[in-house]
């Protein structure tokens, strides 16, 4: 199996949608929130993330943040998933992927980021 990508939304359905896209050529983790992302970034060690913009509770940003503050987390390569376009105007090492994405469309942006990044697919 290829490079791991941690999926972190608080839809149920969001998550089974990138997992089905994603798992022909990538292993997956899920959570279903920011602090849950940020334990899961730890422990799993996943070599991308997608994360939620708009959460309840930690929002995609305090999450970010979160991330970012953490030496063992701050190079995990994320992208952004959200329905607002403006989001990719938050910093130069942080993509996005508009909702609703479809298989093609999120495939490539896991790629693209990941071959950015310096990791393998």
């Amino acid at each position: 199996m290829g490079a791991k990508v941690l999926v972190v939304d608080d839809s149920p359905l969001v998550v089974r949608l990138a997992q089905a896209y994603l798992r022909e050529r990538f292993a997956t983790a899920t959570a279903a929130s920011g602090p849950e992302g940020v334990g899961k970034a730890v422990t799993e060690r996943p070599d991308l993330i997608l994360l939620d913009w708009n959460m309840p509770g930690a929002s995609g940003r305090e999450t970010l943040g979160a991330l970012a503050r953490d030496e063992r987390t701050r190079n995990i390569p994320v992208v952004v998933m959200t329905t607002d376009d403006q989001v990719c105007q938050l910093s130069t090492s942080v993509d996005h992927l508009t909702k609703p994405f479809d298989q093609e469309r999120l495939i490539g942006k896991v790629l693209e980021r990941l071959s950015a990044g310096g990791a393998h697919p």
